[in-house]
């Protein structure tokens, strides 16, 4: 039996139309997927019992905050964005956190999932993923996929990151320790068109305060 964990204020359409994705997918979600209640059904067949909220804060953090912008420089106005402290429950009202915690279950590695959308357009903002391990099958399946990666070193992980990039996203790993100190695979993908986009329309409701100086 399938259960669903559902805030009763959000809403989503039924159906809608879902071009294919040009760039990363999981489990067929990529950077043009609409979130609806039937994509929503599609995935628990697959990944099992989910969480969707939209009143929780998001941090777009990976390895450690600040990590992700350090190393590619179009994300680092995204990393300056998600920290701002008045911007953080804006961005947590209008983003949607779709979790699932027990896809181990259904013969699925991951012990954490969690999908972040967008609440104006319903699309992907980006994707984290655990396993335990190292992840080789995983990186090997990756490089099946989507071709040799490029590679990051970083004496902070067990073993060097690799990532994959084109126009839409960008698709990293890397290798950290648990609490018990054992290898854990963690995966990002971020949609970098669907980012901006966000980021655009946050700003538009959510403007700069003027700076009044007394003068």
């Amino acid at each position: 039996m399938l259960i669903f964990l559902n805030q009763s204020n959000i809403r989503l359409p039924r159906n809608a139309e879902q071009k294919k994705s040009e760039s990363f997918t999981f489990f067929s979600v990529g950077e043009n997927t609409i979130l609806t209640k039937s994509k929503l059904r599609e995935l628990s067949k697959i990944l099992g019992q989910h969480r969707l909220e939209n009143l929780t804060p998001v941090y777009m953090d990976f390895v450690h905050r600040g990590w992700l912008a350090s190393r590619f420089p179009d994300l680092k106005e995204a990393g300056y964005f998600f920290n701002k402290n008045r911007l953080i429950n804006p961005i947590s009202g209008r983003t949607l956190k779709l979790d699932y915690r027990y896809a181990h279950h259904y013969n699925v590695p991951f012990s954490d999932i969690r999908f972040v959308f967008c609440d104006y357009t319903k699309k992907p903002l980006f994707l984290n993923l655990r396993l335990s391990g190292d992840g080789k099958g995983i990186v090997n399946t990756l490089k099946e996929s989507y071709g040799d990666p490029q590679m990051i070193e970083d004496q902070r992980l067990f073993q060097p990151s690799y990532f994959w990039e084109d126009s839409k996203a960008l698709l990293v790993t890397a290798i950290l320790a648990d609490r018990y100190g054992k290898a854990e695979t963690h995966i990002i993908i971020v949609y970098k068109e669907n980012l901006a986009s966000f980021m655009d329309s946050i700003m538009k409701e959510y403007p700069e305060p003027d700076v009044r100086t007394g003068f």
